[in-house]
């Protein structure tokens, strides 16, 4: 007992020394930051800035004689009608969010699977979000749906105010096309909802005090019967205010539905329970580092991202494993062996699995070249007939056929829909040539990084072009979350850029996907700086293998890759003529304190730990702006509305860069969300913002 009672006051020291640190960092962040005040996101002041800020940055930039031709051309693309559209098959219909000039906030409609391959199907609309908006005076902006399986004549629609993360959620009957009167509704919150059966939701929201984690996430799933308000909603899972947060989903594997409870410990730490037809929650025996990919025919399939031992075996990281569900709830002990699905190898890493209703498919990576595969009973690999050189993508399967539709696009070639059933691949549609790309050729190049790691990139350029330095080049990259950065069809970046006389060059850096799950985890926290070092690696390529130079050379990058792109500006200005900086994280002594900042600690370190605060202040952009310095000019881009990523961080760092007289420019948009812009118009602008700035900065 003594012993346990010294344990437990150990623990309570360091937990309050932890809370002191944490305490003592923020005050003494406020205290010494002379621009904390614009995080104070609507405040008469931050705004009354934004709106200067603003009118500085478009009136120069729309001034440019290029400005209104190019606007007009990136709205004309992004309105076609001629787009492909994004579809997803539940049962007999195949649903689509479709985006005009007419309707540039969208329509929700559907067809009949039967209509799948005509040119142009007898879509359904319904919900037009633009009159959606008009007639209750709001700013929506549809984020996503969730359709009740089985029954299917219900959905979850979920509608964000200008762009935001946080939704307010409403039963919609898809026979009358028309919300619910006193169905389902849930206020505005960043929430979690799963269908469970047509009366009963199981909901993570802000059900009031305590509710909501320190990452902003929702830290109870509880139970919502029909026509019950939501403080009679009984508690079914709870996690900890210091954990990410609790998620929900419903799983279908054709004949049956699985609900899902996942609390998220951080971004790459879970544990997942089953609820159970009397609501019971059983926990599931996958690693917490483990990502569940699906389920198919009662087995639940997950990728390994570390080594799993089992008394029978060895699973290398990267293993796609599979285990019954049925085995799991009837083991006293609620475990069951794996078995082994697919193992990555250096040529094949495994990306993503779906499923039709009798088959499997599987996507994975070579070189960073996504592949589709038929993975057979066998688990063998059984290629589909596309390019191995692009980005083949599976878009859509269907749960009561084995049809799939898939999609091929690389930089130069426009993207094509084929729709895949019974061993035959057959053409359905292709976008249109959005911007002239004869000529335009692709190569994949290594950069040896500064540890001697080889990092591939992507060199998309008009193949009249010589080697002399001096071609105008655009370097894009992100390096994060496990995110892999592939080859597509850009109408956009085309037409705005390469039929311009513009290199585009895409990096592959450490931290992001495209060689499982060590290419992530070599750039965590304390290594961050690998993902900085292959970043300036492929820039000095290009300058050594004179594809450019510094003076033509602009670089890009958005939320992680904002943060790249003002590590980039504060450690190596000497490579860089150009900055966009979109969206970014920018003060990495307080960016966890910042909205959903919290969630990302896995990925960064924590401010609040002597070691990571250290090694964080050692490359965050915001603390390493020197007066001294000479820095080629950054246009800094975020949205008031952004939920995701603080706007704070992109507003400090122009006010910063301006007190020092440092060349910047700023552009706040006042919707859009983390995805920067709210509808069609307003992405227009913005983009023919970004590409005049880059043209002025570069074009010399």
């Amino acid at each position: 007992m003594i012993f346990r009672a010294l344990a437990v006051l150990s623990s309570v020291l360091v937990m309050l020394s932890v809370s002191c640190s944490t305490l003592n960092s923020k005050k003494m962040t406020e205290t010494s930051d002379p621009f904390i005040k614009l995080e104070d996101i609507r405040s008469e002041e931050s705004m009354k800035w934004v709106r200067s800020e603003n009118e500085l940055s478009s009136s120069h930039l729309k001034a440019n004689p290029a400005f209104n031709l190019l606007k007009e051309s990136i709205k004309g693309i992004l309105a076609s009608k001629e787009k492909i559209p994004n579809v997803t098959i539940i049962e007999d219909y195949f649903y689509n969010h479709w985006t005009d000039e007419k309707n540039p906030r969208g329509l929700w409609r559907r067809a009949k699977i039967s209509e799948l391959n005509k040119k142009h199907p007898a879509w359904d609309v319904l919900i037009d979000v633009d009159v959606l908006g008009k007639s209750e005076n709001e700013s929506w902006v549809l984020k996503r749906t969730e359709i009740l399986r089985g029954d299917h004549t219900r959905a979850l629609v979920f509608l964000s105010r200008k762009g935001k993360d946080a939704t307010v959620m409403r039963e919609f009957d898809l026979s009358t096309k028309t919300f619910v009167k006193d169905g389902f509704t849930l206020l505005e919150s960043k929430m979690s909802v799963a269908w469970f059966d047509k009366d009963t939701l199981i909901v993570g929201t802000d059900f009031g005090s305590g509710s909501i984690t320190e990452s902003g996430y929702p830290r109870f799933a509880k139970i919502l019967k029909r026509n019950q308000v939501i403080t009679d909603a009984k508690m079914v899972f709870e996690t900890s205010v210091k954990n990410m947060g609790v998620w929900a989903s419903t799983i279908h594997d054709g004949k049956s539905s699985y609900t899902v409870i996942t609390d998220q410990v951080n971004f790459y730490e879970s544990t997942s329970y089953l609820v159970t037809a009397d609501f019971a929650v059983k926990k599931l025996p996958i690693p917490k580092d483990a990502e569940i990919a699906g389920i198919f025919k009662g087995d639940i399939y997950y990728l390994t991202k570390s080594e799993l031992k089992t008394e029978k075996q060895t699973f290398k990281s990267g293993s796609l494993v599979k285990v019954s569900i049925a085995k799991i709830l009837s083991s006293p002990t609620l475990t069951a062996d794996p078995e082994l699905v697919f193992l990555s190898t250096p040529n094949q890493i495994y990306s993503n699995i779906s499923f039709s209703k009798n088959k499997r498919w599987l996507t994975a990576l070579n070189q960073v070249n996504p592949n589709i595969f038929e993975l057979n009973e066998k688990n063998q690999l059984v290629p589909l007939k596309l390019p191995t050189v692009g980005n083949s993508s599976l878009m859509a399967a269907a749960d009561n056929s084995d049809q799939i539709l898939v999609t091929y696009s690389n930089f130069n070639q426009p993207t094509t829909l084929y729709s895949y059933e019974n061993s035959r691949l057959t053409k359905l549609r292709a976008l249109p040539a959005f911007f002239n790309s004869v000529g335009i050729q692709v190569e994949q190049r290594w950069a040896n990084s500064k540890d001697g790691t080889k990092v591939p990139y992507y060199l998309v350029r008009n193949k009249k072009h010589i080697n002399n330095s001096k071609n105008p080049t655009l370097l894009y990259a992100y390096g994060g979350f496990e995110v892999a950065m592939q080859p597509y069809y850009s109408g956009v970046m085309g037409k705005a850029w390469l039929e311009n006389g513009g290199t585009y060059v895409l990096a592959n850096i450490r931290g992001g996907g495209e060689f499982g799950p060590s290419w992530h985890q070599s750039a965590l926290k304390l290594n961050r700086q690998r993902a900085f070092d292959d970043f300036f690696a492929v820039a000095e390529d290009l300058i050594k293998t004179k594809v450019t130079s510094p003076n033509n050379l602009g670089i890009m990058g958005g939320s992680n890759g904002g943060l790249l792109m003002g590590v980039a500006l504060t450690q190596r200005p000497d490579l860089f003529n150009a900055v966009l900086c979109e969206v970014p994280l920018l003060d990495m002594s307080r960016y966890h304190l910042l909205l959903a900042g919290a969630s990302w600690m896995a990925e960064y370190g924590s401010p609040d730990v002597p070691s990571e605060r250290e090694y964080l202040l050692k490359y965050s952009p915001y603390q390493n702006v020197k007066a001294t310095e000479k820095y080629p000019e950054i246009f800094i881009t975020t949205s008031t509305e952004d939920d995701r990523v603080h706007p704070g961080h992109a507003r400090k760092m122009a006010a910063k860069l301006k007190s020092m007289g440092k060349p910047y420019r700023y552009f706040e948009n006042t919707e859009g969300g983390h995805g920067r812009t709210a509808d069609l118009n307003q992405a227009a602008e913005y983009l023919a913002m970004q590409y005049i700035f880059l043209r002025e900065k570069l074009f010399n």
